[in-house]
């Protein structure tokens, strides 16, 4: 299986939101996803952005892996954040976007991954 990565950075992290959900519904889009799941991965990278214009300041550098099976979506602080993400904060997180993505992840040394996997049609 092939991947294929775009990086996208944004110098302010609060300015990342619609550039980040601009660029991963387009090619979420050229994948062929549905359109429920673009505007849930649409809706989830918005609680990622969120997340970390909390934990970190500066630039943003996110990420998108494209493949077969779908898109995956990482983004991290261009400076590796002073101190780990709290587990409160992670935890909300986790809840905001557990039924939108297919699988997601904070890592405490600064990074925050979502995955959305094509839908299989049964038929």
């Amino acid at each position: 299986m092939t991947t294929d990565e775009i990086r996208l950075t944004v110098a302010d992290i609060a300015e990342a939101a619609t550039p980040a959900r601009v660029a991963a519904a387009g090619l979420a889009l050229r994948l062929g996803l549905a359109y429920q799941q673009v505007e849930d991965l649409r809706i989830a990278i918005d609680e990622a952005v969120h997340l970390a214009s909390t934990l970190w300041e500066g630039a943003l550098i996110i990420t998108y892996g494209l493949s077969e099976d779908g898109i995956t979506v990482t983004m991290r602080a261009a400076e590796p954040p002073a101190e780990p993400a709290s587990g409160a904060t992670v935890s909300q997180f986790a809840q905001m976007v557990e039924d939108l993505v297919t699988g997601h992840e904070v890592d405490p040394a600064g990074r925050i991954s979502l995955r959305l996997e094509r839908q299989v049609s049964t038929g």
